[in-house]
């Protein structure tokens, strides 16, 4: 986390830095732990490397609800060590779910375009801020589903296999209220979280 002019760690956590896709952190070194199998440290240049970040190949096979009132974050905590393997919802789904055989994600004029097959059902975290204004434009398989996933990422749902892209759209004309509603379960996320305190 950067603070003006210098970086300041808050807590160094390498399984929520993965979770969110990061790769690099740059900063100062000697608040670090020596280098392990999740990450790698470079002193000289002041690079942190995060060993196998989620790039959309997340896709756990389980799924945990907040109970009313239970704070997600703490949830998300509590799970750290296998998020990828366990996803934090907002609510439950009936389908059984396996491991996506394969998933790619990729940036392409703005856009992320999502392919992935599965052999049933599967949800894939991508590294990527949830949002009501996400759109999907299908260009093979089913449509699919997202969702919130681990309080603040977007989990997408889906059967067999899909080619997709990922848009982010809003405007006056276009969506207008995506971003009010965004805030709006915000705050709902976080009315839980004080309560769960």
């Amino acid at each position: 986390i950067q603070s003006r002019n210098h970086f300041v760690y808050r807590k160094f956590d390498t399984a929520i830095w993965r979770l969110l896709g990061v790769r690099y952190v740059i900063g100062d070194i000697e608040q670090v732990p020596p280098s392990n199998e999740s990450f790698r440290v470079d002193a000289i240049s002041h690079i942190l490397e995060v060993m196998n970040p989620n790039v959309g190949d997340y896709s756990p096979v389980s799924v945990v609800v907040p109970a009313r009132g239970e704070n997600p974050l703490d949830l998300v905590a509590r799970y750290r060590s296998s998020l990828e393997t366990v996803v934090i919802l907002q609510r439950g789904i009936s389908r059984t779910l396996v491991p996506a055989t394969e998933s790619t994600l990729r940036l392409i004029d703005g856009d992320l375009r999502f392919t992935a097959s599965s052999p049933s059902n599967s949800i894939i975290v991508l590294p990527l801020e949830f949002s009501n204004c996400l759109s999907v434009v299908v260009h093979q398989g089913d449509t699919p589903k997202l969702m919130r996933a681990d309080f603040a990422l977007t989990g997408i749902e889906f059967h067999g296999s899909i080619d997709v892209t990922l848009t982010f759209r809003t405007g006056l004309f276009f969506n207008p209220s995506c971003r009010l509603q965004d805030l709006r379960e915000f705050r709902q996320l976080m009315t839980a979280n004080t309560a769960g305190r």
